[in-house]
């Protein structure tokens, strides 16, 4: 056929006008031999379409892989086999950690949709709780400011002077004892004189530590009154606010905010964990034949990710996508317009078919800009194959 175009191609009308020529003088000196009747003979006219060349491909194709490396299960399809959008092809084994994580991932959509529920009906009860805590906190700060006032008044302040100079007291005599015990450390251990300072010494730092205590015991009784005054009244102060947000008997907008971004935190991980759950099943993208499972493809061996798995085309309708079409006639084309079509495979059927896309990038071959074109191929044999290599005549 590749011949047959070049020289269709090749026949320019001045060939044809000299040709013609030719003819009619052989045929002149025949007539003068034999007195014939001129022989009619037919003019050859160049084809005014745009003429081009073509391989047949589905309307839709595929090469499918796993996005995750595995090890492969028992094939769900055969080739051949018709499937429809989303129909599980092939499956990878040892999925129990990510079915796992999925019950995982739902159980905590399922507790934080929970708890954001019972927040809304315990709203009622939220405000309830809230006045309970303002009647506790008034309380407390009853009992802390009675604390405190029993910490400052007149008598506990001579109670605490009192302590104070009984422990400068024990503590001066604790040095003196200190001092006179080192005058005798070089006596014998045994000397009356020693064991006497040791004596006075060791009675005075236990009068020192007893002064001690007492006096801290009362600066703590105080400080503590303070303290706890102070936590009281932030207390108080942080009740009476709980109670404000809650008083028209509508959840706590700061836990609602809480419950509601952990329930969007647990759908988004829900989200992910059936995503790789999903990645254990090679699933048809559209619905199409399934035309071959790649080399190698058994069940039990182990593919890496992306590695081609199965080839799947959509031929519910054929199309040819043009290999040879230059800059030069590309721009006389538009979609929608018709085409005469002929298969190598079948030289003697003449199909009609109908431009549906031109590209829009180009590419080079042999030098050449050249452009895509894909035209559906109106009420093609049952015989078609994907690949078989077409001439395409664009009608003008």
């Amino acid at each position: 056929m590749m011949k047959t175009l070049i020289l269709n191609k090749l026949f320019h009308p001045l060939a044809v006008v000299l040709l013609l020529a030719g003819l009619t003088a052989c045929s002149g000196l025949s007539l003068g031999a034999n007195n014939a009747e001129p022989t009619q003979v037919p003019l050859v006219v160049e084809s005014s379409g745009i003429l081009a060349e073509g391989r047949v491909i589905p309307h839709q194709s595929a090469v499918l892989a796993f996005p995750a490396g595995g090890k492969l299960g028992d094939a769900q399809v055969e080739e051949g086999d018709a499937v429809e959008a989303g129909a599980v092809l092939v499956s990878l084994t040892s999925r129990e950690t990510a079915e796992a994580a999925l019950k995982g991932a739902e159980l905590e959509v399922e507790t934080a949709r929970q708890q954001k529920e019972n927040l809304e009906d315990d709203a009622s009860l939220a405000t309830a709780q809230a006045e309970q805590s303002v009647n506790d906190a008034q309380t407390r700060l009853s009992e802390a400011q009675k604390a405190y006032d029993d910490t400052h008044t007149r008598d506990f302040r001579d109670e605490l002077d009192d302590k104070e100079e009984k422990f400068q007291q024990a503590r001066d005599d604790l040095s003196d004892a200190q001092e006179n015990l080192d005058k005798y450390q070089d006596l014998d251990i045994e000397n009356t004189t020693r064991k006497s300072a040791q004596t006075r010494f060791d009675a005075a730092k236990e009068d020192y530590q007893q002064a001690l205590f007492d006096r801290d015991s009362l600066v703590n009784r105080q400080h503590m009154a303070e303290s706890g005054l102070a936590l009281a009244q932030q207390a108080l102060v942080k009740a009476q606010r709980m109670a404000e947000k809650v008083k028209d008997g509508l959840p706590d907008p700061d836990l609602l905010a809480r419950a509601e971004k952990r329930l969007v935190a647990a759908e988004a991980q829900l989200e992910v964990t059936q995503s790789a759950l999903a990645n254990f099943d090679l699933t048809a993208p559209f619905a199409g034949t399934v035309m071959k499972w790649a080399d190698g493809i058994l069940p039990g061996t182990w593919v890496a990710a992306g590695q081609p798995v199965v080839y799947l085309a959509d031929t519910s309708t054929w199309e040819i996508e043009t290999t040879d079409l230059t800059e030069l006639k590309v721009v006389d084309l538009e979609v929608g317009q018709a085409a005469t079509l002929r298969l190598d495979a079948f030289p003697e059927l003449e199909l009609k078919g109908e431009i549906i896309s031109i590209g829009r990038v180009f590419y080079e071959k042999s030098g050449d800009v050249q452009y895509t074109v894909r035209i559906r191929i109106d009420d093609p044999p049952a015989e078609i194959r994907w690949g078989m290599t077409a001439e395409v005549t664009f009608e003008k």
